[in-house]
C-alpha cells in the first residue's frame, strides 16, 4: 500500500510538472508584421491604375484583419486589408520600386515596412547574395559579379542591372547604396576600387567605394537635372596583386523627383478670331515646359481655362485642349462690337494636373 501511494504521488508530481512545463513554454503572442520586406513582382513597366500588386500582412494576435496603412508614395494606396494597388497610373522606367508603408495596430502602435515592386526576373548573369545591413543605414542590396585575376578564367558576358538612386535623398551621408563582391573573394581576399565620372574624375567623390568590403556610398544629395546617370567601373583584384580583374560597369540612374514647377513659354499669349466663324475653330496655342524628366508623370502636363474676361454673353465661349494647349471658339456668339476682346486666365500643372500649378494670360481679338 505504501508503494503503492509513493507510485501515486510520484506519478501527480510527473503530471503537475509536465503541466507547469507546458504552460511555462507557451510564449506570449507579439504583435508583428510577417516581413519587412514585401516584394511583388510585375509582369511589365507599365502599371495601370487600380491594379493589385499583394498584400502586406500583418497579425495584432487579437484576430483583426484590419489596420490603418499610409502609403509614402502618392502613387500606391494601401487598403484597411493589407492590400496594396495601384493609385495613379506611372511607368517603372528603372524596372524596381521601392516605398514604405506605415502601419497603426489597434493600440496605436505603429510599424514600418519597405514595398519592392520589380519587373519578373529575366534570365541573367549577375548572382544575388544576401542582402547586407550597413551601419547607419537601411538594408541595400548585394551584387556579385564574376572576376578572373588569374585564379580561374570565365567568360565575361554578364551585364550588372543599373542602380536607382532618388534625387534629393536626405542624409545623413555618406549613404550606402549597393554592395558588389566579386566571385572569387571566398578563395582569396580581395580589394575593390571604382573609377570614373563622380568617383575619381569631375564632379570627383559624389561615389565612394569601401575597399575592403566592396561597399558603394553615395556621399550627397543627387540632382537629376544636373546629371541625370552616372556610368562608374568597379574594380577589383586580389590582395597583394598588381594585376587587377577586368572592370565591371555600374550604372547609377537618378530618380526623378517633382522638384521643378511647370513654366509658360510666355507671360502672355496673343491671338484673334473673326466673329463670323463656328465654333471649333482654333485660335491658338499656350506652351509650358517642365524640368523634370518627361518620361515621369512629374512633368506631365495638363492644360485648364480659370477664368475668361468679360463672362459673356456666356462664360464658356472658348475651351482648351488639356494636353496640347490649344485653346479653340466653344460658343459661337462672338459680337465684336460688344465684346472686341477677352482675356483668358489659363493654369498648367503637372502630374496630369494635380501637381504644381503656373498661370498666364491669353488674349484673344475678336475681328469682322
Amino acid at each position: 500500500m505504501g508503494t503503492y501511494r509513493v507510485l501515486a504521488l510520484g506519478f501527480i508530481f510527473l503530471f503537475q510538472a509536465f503541466t507547469l512545463g507546458s504552460c511555462k513554454a507557451e510564449e506570449t503572442c507579439q504583435p508583428r508584421i510577417s516581413s519587412k520586406l514585401f516584394t511583388f513582382n510585375v509582369d511589365r513597366a507599365h502599371l495601370e491604375k487600380g491594379r493589385r500588386l499583394g498584400r502586406v500582412l500583418y497579425d495584432d494576435c487579437g484576430g483583426q484583419h484590419r489596420f490603418l496603412f499610409t502609403s509614402k508614395d502618392s502613387r500606391f494606396k494601401v487598403d484597411s486589408d493589407g492590400t496594396v494597388l495601384i493609385k495613379r497610373p506611372f511607368i517603372l522606367h528603372e524596372g524596381r520600386k521601392i516605398f514604405s508603408v506605415h502601419a497603426w495596430d489597434s493600440n496605436g502602435r505603429k510599424f514600418i515596412v519597405r514595398i519592392r515592386v520589380q519587373l519578373k526576373p529575366q534570365t541573367s548573369h549577375v548572382e544575388n547574395v544576401p542582402t547586407e545591413q550597413f551601419e547607419g543605414s537601411e538594408s541595400v542590396p548585394g551584387l556579385e559579379f564574376l572576376s578572373s585575376t588569374g585564379l580561374k578564367r570565365r567568360k565575361r558576358d554578364w551585364v550588372i542591372p543599373p542602380i536607382t538612386i532618388l534625387e534629393g535623398e536626405m542624409g545623413p551621408f555618406p549613404k550606402a547604396v549597393v554592395k558588389v563582391r566579386s566571385s572569387e573573394d571566398k578563395e582569396v581576399k580581395m580589394q575593390y576600387w571604382i573609377t570614373g565620372p563622380g568617383a575619381d574624375e569631375p564632379p570627383k567623390d559624389i561615389f565612394t567605394m569601401d575597399r575592403n568590403s566592396g561597399s558603394l556610398f553615395v556621399t550627397q544629395p543627387l540632382d537629376r537635372e544636373q546629371c541625370s546617370s552616372y556610368t562608374l567601373m568597379v574594380h577589383a583584384a586580389a590582395l597583394g596583386d598588381s594585376k587587377a580583374a577586368d572592370p565591371t560597369e555600374i550604372k547609377i540612374i537618378v530618380s526623378d523627383q517633382n522638384d521643378n514647377k511647370p513654366v509658360f513659354t510666355q507671360d502672355a499669349f496673343m491671338g484673334n478670331v473673326s466673329e463670323a466663324v463656328g465654333a471649333g475653330y482654333e485660335i491658338l496655342s499656350v506652351t509650358a515646359t517642365d524640368a523634370d524628366d518627361p518620361e515621369t508623370y512629374n512633368a506631365d502636363l495638363r492644360y485648364s481655362i480659370l477664368s475668361q474676361d468679360p463672362p459673356l454673353p456666356v462664360p464658356d465661349m472658348f475651351a482648351i485642349d488639356p494636353t496640347s494647349g490649344q485653346i479653340r471658339l466653344n460658343n459661337a456668339q462672338l459680337d465684336k462690337k460688344k465684346y472686341p476682346q477677352y482675356t483668358l486666365t489659363v493654369k498648367v500643372a503637372d502630374m496630369t494636373g494635380e501637381g504644381y500649378p503656373a498661370a498666364c494670360k491669353a488674349i484673344i481679338t475678336v475681328t469682322e
